[in-house]
């Protein structure tokens, strides 16, 4: 649960429909929040340039949804 007590499922199919439709210009990866940060931009991240062949496993997005 990555420090994060009131996580609840994502609708995959959503987010994969949604992706297919977009042009991608940049990816995010290492993206290292330990819980504590007030907005998930405060989290340290590396990007991979538009081009680049990196992905999640298995082809799906990664999702974060923020609880208050």
């Amino acid at each position: 649960m990555m420090g994060f007590p009131a996580e609840k499922k994502v609708n995959r199919n959503f987010y994969k429909l949604y992706l297919e439709r977009q042009q991608l210009s940049y990816r995010l990866h290492s993206v290292a929040c330990t819980g504590n940060e007030v907005h998930v931009s405060m989290c340290p991240l590396e990007f991979y340039k538009g081009n680049a062949t990196g992905a999640c496993k298995g082809g799906m997005p990664a999702v974060v949804s923020c609880m208050p």
